[in-house]
């Protein structure tokens, strides 16, 4: 099962630092390698229009966000809190509980997560998101949406992949050239709306956990993206 919200707030933290160390190495891309990449299809959702997701968080919303990481401050917060998001284009504004307001700009990077990075710092954060109709999702907790005639999931180190069938789980690799290590199959399976499935351990690769998602729609949710992250427009 998930792990307590603790350790959801060091994979922020973790994540944060994975793409801080990725900008470096990708900063010393040729243009043209850049334009390649774009061009080409993903291996795992080929050519699936991620920036469009970005339309379902157009507006203004309230939601709960752990401060950590997103706000600077001294001092005890609570881990969650309500916060206020205004989305126009790729462009956000967070404000806080206390009134602090983070601007920066949003960038869909898989069909379940997506990166805020901050005006005038390097790195990024990594939220999971997903929406299915008017119900919208942003947060910390497991998620997967639609692909296909199956799902994907969106974890901290990898994807799995439910064809309808099957499952396979697609790591990432660490390093400038970044890619997947090759697909492996998992054990997964529905029980009505219960998603059950394997992924590798994010702390111990050579162990596999098994988590649960439920599906809402198009997409399956933890419980704590459920009940704690769900957005309400203003």
């Amino acid at each position: 099962m998930r792990t307590a919200r603790v350790a959801l707030l060091f994979a922020l933290l973790s994540t944060q630092a994975l793409f801080m160390a990725c900008d470096k190495n990708s900063s010393s891309d040729s243009s043209s390698e850049k334009k390649e990449e774009a061009a080409a299809e993903h291996p795992i959702w080929g050519d699936l229009d991620l920036a469009k997701r970005l339309d379902a968080l157009q507006g203004t919303w309230t939601l709960k966000l752990p401060a950590m990481g997103l706000v600077n401050y001294e001092g005890a917060r609570a881990m969650m809190e309500e916060m206020t998001l205004q989305v126009e284009g790729d462009s956000a504004t967070f404000t806080a509980a206390q009134g602090e307001v983070v601007k920066g700009k949003l960038r869909v990077t898989s069909p379940c997560s997506l990166e805020f990075a901050k005006d005038g710092e390097e790195g990024q954060l990594r939220f999971d998101f997903a929406a299915s109709g008017a119900d919208v999702y942003l947060g910390l907790g497991g998620v997967g949406t639609k692909l296909g005639e199956g799902f994907i999931t969106c974890e901290n180190n990898a994807f799995v992949v439910y064809d309808g069938k099957a499952c396979k789980v697609y790591e990432a690799k660490f390093g400038p050239k970044e890619g997947f290590e090759p697909a492996i199959e998992v054990n997964c399976s529905f029980a009505g709306d219960t998603f059950r499935y394997q992924v590798p351990s994010f702390m111990d690769k050579t162990k596999l956990n098994e988590e649960t998602l439920v599906r809402s729609g198009e997409v399956l949710l933890s419980e704590q993206l459920r009940d704690d992250h769900k957005l309400t427009k203003k």
